[in-house]
């Protein structure tokens, strides 16, 4: 079996994954896909949280190694990945008061 390249990279906000599948030289050689499945594997296999991340851009077609000869294989692929940002959470705020007009303090009485 042929080897797939993966290059994990993490700049700033973003993780940007780039897939890269091995042509095939002789037709006798198994064909390779890889899919969004896939990378979800891959990444959970990282140890990273797919939870914490939106999908930003991904190949249009799934990344295969099988050609014809009216066909190019697609052998390489860019999921960009754009890190969720936390929000923060409100806890026991308490109401803001509402000012009366009404009342005045009279001084120097």
């Amino acid at each position: 079996m042929k080897k797939i390249n993966i290059n994990k990279t993490e700049k700033d906000d973003k993780l940007i994954i780039d897939v890269q599948l091995q042509a095939r030289r002789y037709s006798k050689e198994p064909s390779q896909q890889f899919s969004n499945s896939e990378l979800i594997q891959y990444l959970k296999e990282e140890g990273i949280l797919l939870s914490e991340y939106e999908l930003e851009s991904q190949p249009d077609q799934v990344l295969n190694s099988y050609s014809t000869k009216g066909l190019e294989p697609n052998l390489e692929g860019t999921w960009i990945f754009k890190k969720n940002e936390k929000k923060e959470e409100k806890l026991n705020k308490t109401k803001p008061r509402t000012y009366k007009k009404g009342r005045t303090k009279k001084s120097g009485d």
